[in-house]
């Protein structure tokens, strides 16, 4: 009984929390508007540099097919670009967690290529796989890779050395062990990399539409910016920034699913 309650009054403390935090967005929101409204209204600011709220809202019903359309294709570059991340940074991870061969062998090259500013690697990108979404999804997918890499290892290592005891005393193979005992220990740790990366995922394809143009927001975002359309351009970038924070949503959700025990994450 005792258990019971505090099992409910735990899950009424994360609600009422978690409604606080949304009442507090809601108002910060709420409060950076007034401020955009009464700067550009009052001529603090100049219209030409800082289009009013109202101009952004009017811009982004005027363009909103150009804008679906070009947020389609940036959705599609980050899905695949983050995807293969997820995919490649779990699987070099293991490698380096239990092959001391793959570790000596692969873990220099990829330290020097972290230690390259990525924005570097676009220009190189584009040269060998040309202006199509692979250029895109290859960025992407390379800056989203290593902060998964790094929480695979880190999660993976991060293992209670007495539990593989207790597994080799009970002759559990390696795969029961990794089911049972590493990959759900690991399992947290992977999903602070997941955060970490969809925001870098998305960064990647938009530094990647930049370099080569294309038909995704950022292309769009610098059409209007080239043609001083700076109502078309905020509202582009509200969609860019709104597109990164559901992503980020979309993987705390599916955290809270698949790891229920862990602590909700704080992160923004």
């Amino acid at each position: 009984m005792r258990q019971s309650w505090r099992i409910r009054r735990g899950g009424l403390g994360l609600a009422r929390r978690g409604r606080d935090r949304t009442i507090i967005m809601a108002v910060s929101l709420s409060a950076l508007l007034t401020i955009w409204h009464l700067v550009t209204e009052t001529g603090l600011v100049s219209g030409f540099l800082l289009p009013a709220p109202a101009e952004v809202a009017d811009a982004f019903n005027e363009q909103r097919q150009p804008i679906f359309s070009a947020l389609l294709v940036t959705l599609v570059e980050v899905s695949i670009g983050f995807t293969g991340a997820v995919v490649l940074g779990i699987l070099t991870g293991l490698g380096l967690t239990y092959s001391r061969t793959f570790n000596a062998a692969v873990f220099p090259p990829l330290l020097m290529l972290n230690n390259v500013p990525k924005t570097a690697i676009a220009p190189l990108l584009l040269i060998w796989l040309g202006f199509g979404m692979m250029h895109k999804i290859v960025l992407s997918m390379t800056l989203a890779f290593f902060p998964i890499l790094v929480s695979t290892v880190s999660g993976l290592r991060a293992v209670d050395p007495d539990l593989h005891d207790l597994a080799r005393s009970m002759h559990a193979s390696w795969g029961r062990t990794f089911w049972k005992i590493d990959l759900p220990y690991a399992l947290p740790y992977l999903f602070s990399g997941f955060r970490a990366s969809i925001h870098l995922s998305v960064t990647g394809a938009i530094i990647a539409e930049f370099v080569s143009g294309g038909d995704g927001l950022a292309f769009l975002l610098h059409s209007a910016s080239s043609n001083f359309q700076l109502d078309l351009a905020f509202a582009v970038a509200i969609v860019i920034s709104l597109l990164s924070t559901l992503l980020f949503g979309l993987v705390v959700l599916v955290e809270r699913i698949a790891i229920p025990w862990a602590p909700p994450t704080n992160e923004t």
